[in-house]
Parts: C-alpha cells; sequence; structure tokens
C-alpha cells in the first residue's frame, strides 16, 4: 500500500470520526450584546473563528505588501542598475582584451556613470591614454592625483607614460621615482624608464639601467643586447685613447663586463685608439681558445700593429676551425708577414685572395712583395686593393 492510499485512507477516518462526533453532541454557543443575541453551533463556531483568523492574517499581510511595494521597487531598481553596469563593464574588458579600445573606452564611460570608482577612471586614464587622447587622460589622471585613492600609485605609472608620450622625459622620470612597489619593478615603468633615458642621451645611465634589466625579461634580450651594444659604442666612439676606452670599461655595472656586446663594442673600439695592440691583448685575457668570429671579421680591417701583437704560435689557437677561411688565411698571412716570413706569407695570402678577392688582402701581399722586392707584382697587388 502507497503512500496516497493510507493517507486518503486515514483522512476518511478521521471525517467519519469527526462527522459522528459532530451529530453526536453538535453543542451551542450564544452571543448576547446590547438586545441582540446570536446562537450557533459549537464546530461552526469554530470554524468561523478559524476563518477569520486566516482571513485577517491574509490581510495583514496585503497591507504589510502594499506599505513595502516603493522599497520593492527600489531594490528592484537598484539590482537592475547593478546588473546593467556590471554587464557594461564586462563588456568594455572584453573589447579592451580583443583590441577595440574605442568601443571599450565607451563601455567604460557607461560603466562609470552607473558606477563611479576610481578604478574605473583609471581605466578610462588608460583607454584614453592607449587611443593617443592626451588632453583627455591628463584630465582623467588629475584628479586621481589629486584625491587620496588607493590607484594614485598606478595613476602615476600611466603619469610617466603620458609624459614620455608628450616628449616631456624629465617629468616622465620624476613620477617614476615616486612609485613605490610593486609598479616601481613592473615591465611598464622599467620601459618607459628605458625609452626616456634614451631619448635623454645619457649613455651611462642608460647602461646601468640594462644592467639591472638582465634576466628580468622586461624587454626581449635580443633587444636587450642591441641596446647595451648601441648605447656603449655610441659612448666609446667619443674616446681615442686606449687608457680611456679601459676605463670605461672598469666603469661599468659589473653584469654587463662579461657579456659578448659589450665585449665585441670593447675590441672594436681599441682597434680604433691610439694602441690598437690593445685590442689584442684585451681578447687574449678573454679568450684563451678560439676567438668569436665577430672578433676575427674585426681584426680583417685591423692595422698592422695590432696584428703584431699575434705570434705564428698563437694564430692557429685563435682562429680555430676558421684557419682555412679567407679571413682566417688572411690573419695567418698578416701574422707571417709581421714576423717577416715573407715567402710563407705571400703563399696563405694568395689562397685567401682566391677564396675571397678581398682589396686588404691585395693590399697585404702588395707590402709582401715590396719588402721581397718585386716591384711589379707589388704594383699588381696595390691596383687591385
Amino acid at each position: 500500500m502507497n503512500w496516497v492510499m493510507r493517507t486518503s485512507l486515514w483522512g476518511l477516518t478521521a471525517g467519519l470520526a469527526l462527522v459522528l462526533l459532530v451529530r453526536s453532541d453538535p453543542g451551542y454557543v450564544l452571543f448576547v450584546f446590547q438586545g441582540w443575541s446570536v446562537e450557533t453551533t459549537f464546530w461552526l463556531f469554530w470554524a468561523v473563528l478559524f476563518a477569520a483568523y486566516f482571513a485577517f492574517a491574509w490581510l495583514w499581510r496585503l497591507i504589510k505588501h502594499s506599505v513595502l511595494i516603493p522599497w520593492h521597487i527600489g531594490r528592484w531598481h537598484s539590482n537592475r542598475h547593478a546588473r546593467l553596469g556590471q554587464e557594461t563593464l564586462e563588456s568594455g574588458f572584453e573589447n579592451h582584451v580583443s583590441g577595440e579600445t574605442q568601443s571599450a573606452l565607451k563601455a567604460l564611460k557607461a560603466a562609470y556613470k552607473r558606477r563611479q570608482t576610481s578604478w574605473l577612471k583609471l581605466a578610462i586614464a588608460e583607454a584614453e591614454l592607449e587611443l593617443g587622447n592626451l588632453k583627455a587622460a591628463k584630465s582623467e589622471l588629475r584628479l586621481l592625483l589629486s584625491a587620496d585613492a588607493p590607484e594614485s600609485n598606478q595613476a602615476k605609472l600611466l603619469s610617466a607614460k603620458l609624459a614620455y608620450q608628450e616628449g616631456d622625459y624629465s617629468a616622465a622620470l620624476e613620477q617614476l621615482s615616486q612609485l613605490s612597489e610593486p609598479q616601481a619593478s613592473s615591465s611598464l615603468a622599467q620601459q618607459i624608464q628605458l625609452y626616456a633615458l634614451t631619448m635623454q642621451g645619457d649613455q651611462s645611465e642608460i647602461l646601468a639601467h640594462l644592467a639591472n634589466m638582465a634576466g628580468k625579461k622586461v624587454i626581449p634580450e635580443s633587444e636587450r643586447q642591441a641596446r647595451v651594444n648601441t648605447a656603449l659604442s655610441r659612448q666609446l666612439a667619443q674616446l681615442k685613447y686606449a687608457s680611456e676606452i679601459l676605463a670605461t670599461l672598469d666603469a661599468l655595472p659589473k653584469p654587463l663586463k662579461s657579456e659578448s656586446v659589450v665585449e665585441s663594442a670593447v675590441f672594436s673600439s681599441l682597434l680604433l685608439s691610439d694602441q690598437p695592440l690593445k685590442a689584442v691583448e684585451y681578447y687574449k685575457r678573454k679568450h684563451k681558445g678560439q676567438w668569436p668570429w665577430s672578433a676575427l671579421q674585426a681584426l680583417e680591417a685591423a692595422p698592422d700593429s695590432a696584428i703584431s701583437a699575434i705570434s705564428v704560435k698563437e694564430v692557429g689557437t685563435i682562429l680555430g676551425d676558421k684557419a682555412e677561411t679567407a679571413i682566417g688565411l688572411a690573419l695567418q698571412g698578416r701574422v707571417l708577414a709581421s714576423e717577416k716570413l715573407w715567402g710563407k706569407a705571400r703563399q696563405v695570402l694568395e689562397r685567401s685572395y682566391k677564396l675571397n678577392p678581398a682589396p686588404r688582402t691585395a693590399l697585404s701581399l702588395g707590402k709582401v712583395c715590396h719588402a721581397m722586392g718585386e716591384r711589379e707584382a707589388a704594383l699588381e697587388w696595390f691596383s687591385k686593393a
């Protein structure tokens, strides 16, 4: 027997018992008031009483809800306002992520009308900045900087970016100096600082900043090394004496001294200094085995005074597996010539010239032939140089 049948059976039993109870003794209730009298059965009285109770309870709830109607309307309106604001905000962020900055800015402004918070104003300023609306961005940021808002630190970072875009590099660096962590060490802050220093042209500051950026992936490593090479080359280009170049190298931040681009820039500058042999001495200290290919290429155009610092015994170690290349043979020939081994020097230089008829090799052959007393051959080689 399922519960429906059991419930129905119990209900019928209870109903039958109640009917028998009412028929056995209906009872009566009498009300008398100022000459009026009402007489009814006991059971009807209780039925009316229960009905009146439920009627008054329903009426009370109706009155209470009627009184609270304005509150319910206000709550509904508030929830709707918050929901629309959230939807607008999400739409703005989605457009920003997808690169639709103009649509994102429109949505963010609409969201700000519904929810006026400082972080939304910051997002609007950032969008204005990305679109190049510098005046609008400056107006938004000015309000954030004047208020003691939690986002004021981020606002200073955007102000630094704004100042850089306006060409006020000193102001950009000033704003960056006021930042606290974590914004001060963020990639954006370091990039702005690097770009501002680059525009100001202070090579020492640029190199110090690039040294601090090593291993932090603020910019691609290839770009960082290219900037190190450019800054150092510009700094060294103003120096003529080897002592000044070596002093500049000593003054560099320690992380930079071991980088290959720094070694290459210093080596090339020393080759053009008043003591080019210092370049060879510098690389001998750095490299006990084969030299980098860039150094061998630079030696191809090096003056004879630099080549004279390399011995015949050393040149094989320096060249390594590049010994049979055109540049390698030309270098061997010049080293042999510096030790006045004219015959061997001529043979090696002619092999180099067959691989690559470079004017510099022809000039070296002319000098060798002239030293050997072969004037006609020397003139022929000089004409090819």
